[in-house]
């Protein structure tokens, strides 16, 4: 019977389906002595679940002070236009040119929406939601749009048929 050291990672959906699969992937093939237990949860949850000692590792959005918790910054993503391949967007295209009444918007950290309120901050969006992959469901008409990080637009340009866009004034890259 072989030994394993048993590795438990919470992260955020988007971390654990997008951005750190190719590492997941790595560890799976390379170090077959480690036990990966992945779970996914909200940036909240984790938190809780760092402190109570269920999880070893999370991954989150937005980093928060806790008493027994070490939180250090480990990567940043650009964020991009998400929409269906068939839209009239463009790369450099301006916020301004984006109209709200057709934005699928994806709740990801306070920096997206400090720079959202720039621009939109008295316009409701079409919908919002919270997970990066729900955006593959709702960009189905060509001026729907979203504003998400690279690994999900990448991700969703590859498996779902959507492409993306730089913005001209974009938000700042998310950690």
């Amino acid at each position: 019977h072989r030994s394993y050291q048993l590795l438990t990672i919470g992260g955020i959906d988007l971390i654990n389906n997008f951005t750190f699969v190719p590492l997941y992937q790595k560890i799976l093939k390379n170090y077959p002595d480690i036990y990966l237990d992945i779970r996914t949860h909200h940036s909240t949850e984790l938190y809780s679940l760092l402190e109570k000692r269920i999880i070893d590792i999370g991954f989150v959005v937005n980093q928060k002070r806790f008493p027994d918790i070490i939180a250090t910054p480990v990567y940043k993503e650009d964020m991009y236009l998400v929409c269906h391949p068939d839209s009239n967007y463009y790369d450099g295209i301006s916020p301004e040119k984006l109209s709200p009444s057709n934005e699928i918007f994806l709740r990801w950290n306070s920096d997206l929406e400090a720079w959202h309120d720039r621009y939109w901050a008295n316009h409701k969006p079409l919908m919002r939601v919270n997970t990066g992959f729900m955006l593959s469901h709702y960009l189905i008409k060509p001026d729907y749009w979203s504003i998400a990080p690279a690994s999900c637009a990448r991700l969703l340009k590859k498996t779902q048929n959507l492409t993306y866009y730089t913005l001209s004034s974009p938000p700042v890259p998310s950690t």
